[in-house]
């Protein structure tokens, strides 16, 4: 298979994992919680401590939905994405980074360009879960009972 723009030559695809973690609550906010990183290099709790922090930090209205922290590669570099559900079958999302040992926190990640990444094929795995999930709670009756089986019903595994 030729390389192209998208893909180059040297590239190696590994599996990672999605592992659930404890959801959290943000003011009224509940949101599920997913970290994603190799089986050899998961994301170090005091990272995950890092940017849960982050999250009751900056915040969120009142939401439903679902924070992917992602160990890119192995090393030092995170995506944070908290995404929620609005306009009743929306995903809305914002993404903060922290780029090396050096950053201390985590923060806002903006692009330059219109077109633009959402979504790797890692985080890929736990929005196809979730996305399934929030489609259950959409066709239940919506009660309380409804929303904390949407919210216990968490994505493990490879991805």
């Amino acid at each position: 298979m030729p390389a192209t723009a998208a893909v180059t030559a040297d590239y190696v695809h590994r599996e990672k994992r999605a592992t659930p973690r404890e959801g959290m609550s943000v003011g009224k906010s509940r949101l599920k919680w997913s970290n994603i990183g190799y089986a050899d290099a998961p994301v170090p709790a005091e990272i995950e401590a890092l940017a849960r922090d982050h999250v009751r930090k900056v915040g969120a209205e009142d939401d439903v939905g679902f924070v992917v922290l992602h160990r890119c590669g192995g090393g030092s570099f995170y995506f944070l994405a908290v995404q929620t559900w609005r306009g009743q079958n929306e995903v809305w999302e914002t993404v903060y980074a922290k780029t090396g040992p050096d950053d201390p926190d985590f923060k806002l990640w903006t692009y330059k360009t219109a077109h633009r990444g959402t979504f790797c094929v890692w985080e890929l795995g736990v929005v196809w879960h979730e996305k399934q999930a929030w489609v259950r709670f959409l066709n239940s009756s919506r009660g309380e009972t409804d929303l904390q089986r949407y919210l216990d019903d968490r994505y493990e595994g490879l991805v």
